[in-house]
């Protein structure tokens, strides 16, 4: 299985969410902040899905990604979904993968459908 980059600045649903993947057998790092979960995304050795709270400290979600569509392939190379409680609209800017949308709050199933999703597009690209 593909680990899992929690980033949301409560640590409540960091716990609810890890303890959720970890029972479905996934390894899960988390993030508090933007800028955290840059420096892991920049130095992990492999993919990984990326569950990105779009309101966070520092950096937003939506600032995270617009970091990660600068980086290149190195950071171009993980999955990401958005989880944000304000509807996005049409508001959110062209980015070079494709980024999930979970709308908070979320159905636990949603997002174990959300994750096992990113994961196999990740095994399509490879």
């Amino acid at each position: 299985m593909v680990p899992v980059l929690v980033v949301d600045d409560s640590e409540d649903i960091r716990q609810v969410v890890r303890e959720l993947l970890v029972d479905e057998g996934y390894t899960v790092l988390e993030a508090g902040d933007g800028m955290d979960a840059l420096a892991i995304l920049r130095e992990s050795p492999r993919p990984l899905l990326v569950l990105l709270d779009d309101r966070l400290p520092g950096l937003s979600g939506t600032e995270v990604l617009e970091r990660v569509a600068g980086a290149g392939p190195a950071l171009l190379r993980h999955a990401y979904t958005l989880m944000s409680a304000r509807d996005p609209g049409g508001q959110w800017r062209p980015f070079p993968v494709p980024i999930g949308l979970l709308p908070k709050p979320f159905d636990l199933d949603d997002l174990l459908a959300g994750v096992a999703g990113m994961e196999r597009s990740l095994e399509r690209t490879g």
